[in-house]
């Protein structure tokens, strides 16, 4: 099974429980096409670069797993019907089950450089 990263952005005004809904859900198709979700991370409400459906706000969630490529094409049969979602993207990582490399921090999370590692990087 390979690995794989999803990032949805949704509506901004789900409450909790659509949010929770929508995380089961996923979940459950992981769990149903023989996958295991390694993390799942929840950005929060995040300001568009852009307008996507008249929204200038977004709810940003991530999910590293591991699956085959029909669990991709289920997750994202079911990103375009909910109407909630505004955007998706799935990213093939590895062609290995590593859940390690998925539970790396990701670039939302990880602190800023400070500008003395750069100095020892090119030195």
């Amino acid at each position: 099974m390979a690995s794989y990263e999803t990032t949805i952005i949704t509506k901004p005004n789900l409450g909790e429980d659509q949010i929770t809904a929508l995380k089961t859900k996923i979940d459950g198709l992981v769990q149903a096409h023989k996958g295991v979700v390694a993390s799942q991370e929840d950005w929060g409400m995040r300001r568009l670069s852009f307008e996507i459906q008249k929204e200038s706000r977004g709810h940003y969630m991530y999910f590293a797993y591991t699956g085959n490529n029909e669990l991709v094409a289920e997750l994202e049969r079911n990103f375009r019907i909910n109407e909630n979602v505004l955007r998706f993207l799935s990213v093939h990582v590895s062609d290995k089950e590593d859940t390690e490399v998925l539970k790396a921090p990701t670039a939302m999370k990880r602190p800023p450089r400070k500008l003395d590692d750069l100095v020892d990087q090119y030195e």
